[in-house]
């Protein structure tokens, strides 16, 4: 396992043992010594959530799915922002399609049911 994948392994380790300031700080190293790929940008995702800054996840997931919009990782943390967070019915529906058409089981309720 290269330097990369381990910063990584740790980072995520940081996020299940809820070591949020010790996954930030990671993060922050990743950042600076390796290229910006889509895992980066789920990782950093899932560390605003629990963070609480919403808004700010809702953008990096947007800005990795401007890189590859089929990921799996990302439209499952867009689809559980809208579902969940922010509520905002006409993009729930947007990502719930987007999971669909790229064959994504998601474990979310289909939002244009009542």
């Amino acid at each position: 396992m290269d330097k990369e994948e381990v910063i990584k392994l740790k980072i995520k380790n940081s996020i299940e043992d809820n070591d949020i300031n010790k996954a930030r700080i990671l993060i922050h190293e990743y950042e600076r010594h390796y290229d910006l790929d889509i895992e980066y940008f789920s990782l950093l995702s899932i560390i605003e959530i629990l963070e609480g800054d919403f808004l700010k996840a809702k953008k990096t997931i947007k800005t990795g799915l401007d890189l590859k919009p089929n990921d799996y990782d990302l439209l499952f943390n867009m689809n559980y922002l809208m579902k969940n967070i922010l509520s905002d019915s006409y993009e729930e529906k947007r990502y719930y399609i987007w999971s669909k058409l790229f064959n994504i089981s998601l474990e979310v309720e289909n939002p244009f049911k009542g």
